[in-house]
């Protein structure tokens, strides 16, 4: 499997779900910096898989910046930290290793999502009053069903390679 095609496969798997995660915002977590992420974060996908075929690293770690970067502004915009986006974080680096298919992408993938994602979180976790409302509740359940159904998708394109 080529570069454009894994591209093209998280990139789908990525719009899908961050799709769905922007109609769970919408209906839940109605934010103007929350939905101004979504639609960028949507608009970025094509781009991305675009980008694969010419540049396939610039693609990859581009995504992996991108997802790690607006997963960040929410919960400053919002006033208090709940964490329900933290567990993006933990399949962000498998886009950079699925793509390029080596450790040493995982490896870089892992590192670039570290270093955008513990800063912002212990800033976050430092700096904001803690809250949960219950929709904020049913959105985290609707995130973490839609990053283990993204994960197993990804990882099932591993197995039968």
């Amino acid at each position: 499997m080529s570069y454009t095609h894994r591209a093209r496969r998280v990139g789908l798997i990525k719009f899908i779900i961050a799709f769905i995660f922007g109609v769970v915002v919408l209906l839940n977590l109605r934010h103007p910096a929350t939905i101004l992420v979504t639609v960028l974060d949507l608009l970025l996908v094509p781009v991305f898989v675009w980008l694969a075929p010419r540049k396939p690293h610039w693609a990859a770690y581009g995504m992996v910046i991108s997802t790690a970067l607006l997963l960040t502004p929410r919960q400053f915009a919002q006033g208090y930290v709940n964490g329900i986006n933290w567990p993006i974080y933990i399949l962000v680096p498998l886009i950079g290793g699925y793509i390029l298919r080596t450790r040493r992408a995982l490896l870089i993938s892992t590192c670039i999502t570290c270093a955008i994602a513990l800063p912002m979180m212990l800033l976050a976790a430092l700096t904001l009053p803690p809250k949960i409302t219950q929709a904020e509740v049913i959105t985290l359940i609707v995130f973490i069903t839609g990053l283990l159904v993204g994960g197993a998708l990804v990882v099932g394109d591993l197995l039968r390679e």
